[in-house]
């Protein structure tokens, strides 16, 4: 059984949560949520909903932390903000 899940979903699943609301920004989220539903129509395969898999295989990296950038300058960007980029590990 699935369940589709729309943007409302996925970021208050993240923002309800007790340990994982701190995980990722409300704008990071959308571009997490906005690439994952792109990778959906891409491949033909869905994407079932897993928070902590969401949490080990993306990171929120601050623009300003250039020495936590220069860690994941291999990692492929999937979305980038004002202030910050989301990398998949």
């Amino acid at each position: 059984m699935k369940q589709s899940v729309s943007l409302y979903d996925f970021k208050n699943a993240f923002q309800t949560s007790s340990c994982r609301k701190e995980q990722f920004s409300y704008e990071a989220l959308k571009g997490i949520y906005e690439y994952l539903t792109d990778l959906e129509e891409d491949t033909g395969v869905e994407i079932e909903f897993d928070m902590i898999a969401i949490c080990c295989d993306f990171v929120e990296v601050s623009l300003t932390d250039l020495e936590e950038l220069e860690n994941y300058k291999e990692s492929q960007e999937v979305w980038r903000g004002a202030d910050s980029v989301v990398y998949s590990n």
